[in-house]
């Protein structure tokens, strides 16, 4: 099997998984009291991370700004990641998550990362919900492998591990499994 030259490593797809992991756990840290969240880009590159919100009248330019950021950084990027409040629809209904947009230096594949959260303003309060979904079908082995791999990333940001810890409902509903 041959692999495109400009294919992203083994090596880039962990750091990758682990840097969707931290803008889940940023995200997630943000919302929990109530807060808005707008999109906000991580980047990874030679000197570290580092992260900006981009100033916009509203959510879908700053989104739209911050896809067109990550593009115009070129090579110097390692990894980047944009992390948003959005909902997906389960049974009709739209549940609230944070979705993570997470692209390795240039190349132009997205993975997409999306945690479902109850709101601060619910009447049973803040709760993180399951486990994270992963846009694209990947097989249970793959799935668990890139779970290890968003804890990871979670692991990393101080301010907000305990917060995921205690926040976490492990046995809510999971739509992979009941598709």
């Amino acid at each position: 099997m041959t692999t495109p030259r400009n294919a992203p490593s083994l090596v880039d797809a962990r750091a990758l998984l682990e840097l969707a992991g931290f803008a889940l756990c940023h995200g997630v840290w943000t919302l929990h009291d109530g807060a808005p969240l707008p999109p906000t880009l991580l980047m990874d590159g030679a000197d570290g991370r580092a992260l900006a919100q981009i100033p916009a009248d509203n959510h879908g330019d700053a989104l739209i700004l911050c896809r067109g950021n990550v593009d115009s950084l070129g090579t110097g990027l390692r990894r980047s990641a944009i992390v948003y409040d959005g909902y997906v629809r389960e049974g009709g209904e739209p549940v609230d998550c944070v979705i993570v947009e997470a692209r390795v230096g240039g190349h132009p594949e997205v993975v997409t990362v999306v945690q479902r959260y109850r709101p601060a303003d619910d009447p049973e309060g803040f709760a993180i919900l399951g486990r994270p979904l992963f846009g694209g079908r990947l097989a249970e082995d793959e799935r668990v492998r890139a779970e290890g791999f968003i804890d990871r990333g979670i692991g990393q940001h101080p301010a907000a591990v305990e917060l995921w810890s205690s926040s976490w409902l492990p046995d809510a509903v999971d739509l992979r499994r009941t598709a």
